[in-house]
């Protein structure tokens, strides 16, 4: 593989064998290319490319080729905050607390 600013190219060749007792070995050959990117469309968000195309061969002719391509769009609408188990703690001496079992508890407990 190859990463480079302008994305993560990839080739592979492999040969795979297949054993049994008494059968001939089936054997397969696989090369493929394959292409990633990620774009950043804004302050949280991304889209990510991915490219492929390959083909293989069967010791018993069977042939393959495939092509595709995968395009995901993801966007963090908000990040932060604590979301834990517990109601209010330390963690690291930062001072954490869970504002949703808080505003539920209230003064039910003293914390």
């Amino acid at each position: 593989g190859i990463g480079t600013k302008y994305g993560n190219l990839n080739l592979r060749k492999t040969v795979t064998t297949e054993s049994m007792k008494g059968f001939k070995d089936y054997r397969t050959k696989d090369k493929s290319l394959s292409y990633d990117k990620r774009f950043k469309t804004g302050k949280n968000s991304y889209l990510d490319l991915s490219l492929n195309k390959g083909k293989s061969k069967s010791s018993s002719g069977y042939k393959t080729k495939t092509k595709g391509a995968t395009v995901t769009f993801t966007k963090t609408f908000s990040s932060g905050g604590y979301n834990g188990s517990y109601i209010k703690g330390e963690i690291n001496g930062k001072k954490i607390s869970n504002k949703s079992l808080v505003n539920y508890y209230g003064k039910m407990i003293d914390v």
